[in-house]
């Protein structure tokens, strides 16, 4: 479809009539532009061309959190020592028979479990009662009552009994009965028996008897003060609400009891620290190895005394490779990342904090700060393009159904399913549709507009002063008292703490104490100070522009019951321990950097190929919190991450590495590493 042609059908779809100009701009191109969102400067102006594919393999993007001790956090193969286990398991089993673990240095848990339901009900009977627990817990866990499968995810195979019934000649009484009752209980957790007319059954228990259960067992937890069960978790091509949501299926819990520190790259391989409420770590370990996607692994099990909250890390080690980069000279390579290195990149907010659809987050929080609640919703409910499949949106835009149109929300659009739903109480009440939303989806919007006009200042003030060294007016934070972007968590909420600045004076500058590091710029709030120069007049003057005053801030901190307080954020940032490293490679599937999995496994380290055909470059860096790698990459590549050019960038290495493959190679390799997860994450978004 040809540009004259496209532009026609999106004003005859009354799209490009409805949406501010930005978005009508962002539909055209297929998402959000940097220039839309403030991302203009580079801190050196090298115009020397180099190109690269960003993630082009999930396992190209490793991210490993850094705890509050500075420590990088790495899967390893340590696990609870048994007797440490055995000590819980016999306080919550009782006489159970628990206390057999505690003999058995260097068993595996699973093993164990199996060896207490064989030495009540024979080898042969236990083996059947865990591999019907498998396949039963594994239907439950794919299929909720809000989702209908499609044919082609429908079970295959042997159908699976909704019951389990016990061979009686090896429970001939009431002891061994209530014995299995508790060892069900204790190991099985998504499990319930029950013992009716001398036939003995299990069936697979709701959420809703299993936490009365919960709380039975939880008065039994040794009184220590160690509540929780931290561990690493490593994912891949997943979301880390995801995987817990799916874990906390498997083990009947609160997806509440899980606590992390933030939330994970989906399209990328990571690794954190989580902690759960009062679940022992065998269940844990378990649960994870049946997860049929995520390729989760978890380790390094210990108690401790508190749960992990959000904001508790201070930051994250990424390992990022970059594919098919295009460049004249190698040298450039190695000079810029040097750059980096030495100077650092400008500290703006990436683009994801904007959404990767044509109608970015900031633009709905601008009208949601300016009170235009029609606007917000139109923003919000509106298909994000002329290619956008949610029928929803298009029963909204050319009905008004509301009704017709909450029927069509599918899974995982919580926010527009609760805007529906608030209209078709009260059609025309679209401040109550605004309110309806979920409060953190509410303060992503207005956190992302904030963000939209920091990156415009940060840009004003790289592109027309000295963009390496402070300047008179600047503000710093006071010693002992930088908070900054740290204050904010990665849920996007902000401390009420108000970070304590001053401005530079001249006399600060000749001193040579301060350097372009210690310079922050307000995140735009009713409780900031600005800088003390013609920034300060900068910040007004573009908010006139938008229609908004710093009070909008303040009111609206009380209308949407946020905090829109404002933070400080540093201009600047330099990555910590940075490594690179030049490949050459032929197979585009080739790892090029090890994942924790990997390094456990003992796989070799990769290694160049001298004299293939493509380029890549391997970066190492450690980022502080609320700081985005991928404008240390544009920095790098001097290019833009803006999604469609990224996708356009990734097709045309694709088509340069097929020419070299016989016809239909490359879909063969494909599925077998990219499309197979890809499916898999399909299911579990299912």
């Amino acid at each position: 479809m040809d540009a004259e042609l496209r532009e026609r059908n999106l004003k005859a779809s009354g799209l490009v009539m409805e949406l501010p100009a930005e978005a009508q701009q962002a539909a055209r191109v297929g998402g959000v532009l940097e220039a839309d969102v403030g991302i203009a400067a580079f801190v050196k102006d090298d115009t020397a061309p180099m190109r690269g594919v960003f993630k082009q393999r999930f396992k190209d993007f490793l991210v490993n959190e850094i705890d509050t001790d500075g420590e990088v956090v790495r899967l390893s193969d340590t696990v609870l020592p048994p007797e440490d286990e055995a000590k819980i398991q016999e306080a919550l089993a009782e006489d159970a028979g628990s206390s057999a673990n505690a003999s058995s240095d260097s068993v595996d848990p699973n093993e164990l479990v199996l060896r207490e339901f064989a030495a009540l009900l024979g080898e042969s009977e236990a083996k059947r009662l865990v591999k019907w627990a498998a396949d039963i817990t594994a239907v439950h866990e794919r299929y909720d009552s809000d989702t209908k499968p499609s044919d082609e995810e429908k079970p295959q195979g042997p159908r699976v009994d909704s019951s389990f019934t016990f061979d009686n000649t090896a429970l001939d009484s009431k002891e061994k009965r209530t014995q299995l009752h508790k060892l069900v209980r204790l190991h099985l957790p998504t499990l319930a028996t029950s013992t009716d007319n001398g036939v003995t059954k299990a069936v697979y228990r709701s959420a809703r008897v299993h936490r009365r259960e919960e709380r039975r067992m939880n008065a039994k937890w040794p009184r220590n003060g160690c509540d929780f069960v931290r561990f690493t978790m490593y994912k891949c091509n997943s979301d880390t609400m995801n995987i817990l949501t799916a874990l906390s299926k498997m083990l009947n819990i609160r997806t509440k009891s899980f606590g992390y520190a933030g939330t994970k790259d989906k399209r990328g391989c990571t690794t954190q620290h989580v902690t759960v409420y009062r679940t022992l770590p065998h269940i844990v370990e378990d649960a994870a190895k049946r997860l049929r996607y995520g390729d989760v692994h978890v380790s390094d099990f210990q108690y401790v005394k508190e749960g992990m909250r959000l904001g508790g890390l201070s930051g994250n080690y990424f390992t990022v490779v970059l594919r098919h980069v295009q460049v004249d000279d190698e040298a450039i390579i190695e000079r810029r990342a040097d750059s980096l290195a030495r100077h650092g990149f400008i500290n703006y907010f990436g683009m994801q904090r904007f959404g990767t659809q044509a109608i970015g987050t900031h633009l709905i929080g601008r009208a949601m700060i300016t009170g235009n609640w029609s606007l917000a919703v139109s923003l919000l409910l509106m298909p994000r393009s002329e290619h956008d499949r949610d029928a929803f949106r298009k029963e909204y835009r050319d009905n008004r159904d509301e009704k017709r149109a909450l029927r069509l929300v599918p899974r995982g659009c919580a926010a527009e399913r609760a805007a529906l739903s608030a209209l078709v109480k009260d059609q025309k009440n679209y401040a109550g549709a605004m309110f309806a939303v979920p409060r953190n989806l509410r303060m992503m919007y207005l956190h992302a507009y904030q963000s939209f006009v920091w990156n415009h200042m940060v840009s004003e003030r790289m592109t027309k002063y000295d963009k390496l060294n402070p300047i008179v007016g600047d503000l710093i934070i006071v010693d002992g008292d930088d908070d900054g972007e740290e204050s904010k968590h990665d849920d996007d909420e902000t401390h009420v703490h108000k970070t304590q600045v001053r401005a530079l004076t001249r006399q600060d500058i000749d001193s040579g104490k301060y350097t372009i590091h210690d310079v922050v710029l307000p995140v735009p709030g009713f409780n900031v100070s600005m800088p003390e120069n013609e920034l300060g007049a900068a910040y007004t003057a573009f908010l006139a522009r938008e229609g908004i005053t710093m009070e909008h801030f303040e009111k609206m901190s009380k209308v949407m019951q946020v905090t829109l307080n404002g933070d400080y954020r540093h201009i600047m940032r330099r990555p910590r321990d940075m490594k690179w490293k030049v490949f050459r490679y032929t197979d585009y599937t080739k790892p090029l950097a090890l994942t924790d999995p990997e390094r456990l496994e003992g796989k070799p380290e990769p290694i160049s190929e001298d004299g293939a055909p493509f380029l890549a470059v391997r970066l190492e860096f450690g980022l502080p919190t609320s700081t985005y790698a991928t404008m240390l990459i544009r920095e790098f590549l001097k290019t833009t991450t803006e999604p469609h050019i990224q996708r356009q960038m990734d097709k045309v290495s694709m088509e340069a590495y097929a020419r070299m493959l016989p016809a239909g190679t490359l879909g063969k390799r494909k599925s077998t590493e990219e499309q197979r997860q890809d499916s898999d994450s399909k299911r579990a978004r299912n």
